[in-house]
């Protein structure tokens, strides 16, 4: 049994006992992913009451200012006349919204002057000749 004195004073010795029980390391590496996964399982759960803590003060919040939720629909009695308006309206913005455009492009070679920044021979690495 190894007590906390004799790991002070040689701590090469915890080395060689864990060497001695574990020789391929599956333990350390077991231990380890256990962890991970542990601690992955725990932050699942951690965001999950969090959502739902959140999700009932929004619910209240609602409750509280009588705001209908988006998901329920509302019902406006129209007739056929203010449809056929809304449509030729969204039609003729659309319609606007698209001019004719004449595709003729054009291409300029624009003279710049040699600046470092630009050069491709220091970006380059020399190949080592030997």
């Amino acid at each position: 049994m190894l007590t906390t004195s004799i790991l002070i004073q040689n701590p090469n010795h915890i080395a060689g006992w864990l060497l001695e029980i574990n020789p391929l390391g599956l333990g350390m590496a077991v231990i380890a992913l256990g962890i991970v996964f542990f601690s992955f399982v725990f932050l699942y759960f951690v965001f999950r009451i969090l959502a739902r803590i959140f999700a009932n003060r929004s619910k209240r919040k609602q409750i509280k200012t009588n705001v209908t939720p988006l998901n329920e629909s509302v019902s406006f009695d129209t007739t056929g006349e203010i449809d056929a308006a809304i449509a030729l309206t969204i039609y003729l913005m659309q319609q606007q919204a698209h001019d004719i455009e004449d595709t003729v492009l054009t291409i300029k070679k624009v003279a710049r002057t040699y600046t470092p920044w630009s050069s491709k021979i220091y970006g380059l690495r020399k190949i080592p000749r030997n």
